[in-house]
């Protein structure tokens, strides 16, 4: 998990919009749980889920 100054780092690096620190702080609980469930998301052995699962997953963009 990023903290706020790591958060506000990666922001300045890709974003570069510098928000405020009480935005930030109200963004980053969500950041955090976004990259922890892409993780988990990442981790998954496809090859046991069925086809159409897969299929759907992979069709959202």
């Amino acid at each position: 998990m990023l903290t706020l100054e790591e958060f506000k780092q990666l922001d300045a690096l890709t974003i570069g919009r510098a928000y405020p620190d009480d935005l930030m702080e109200k963004i980053l609980p969500f950041y955090n749980l976004l990259r922890e469930s892409s993780e988990k998301l990442r981790a998954l052995d496809l090859a046991d889920s069925p086809p159409a699962l897969v299929y759907r997953a992979g069709s959202v963009k």
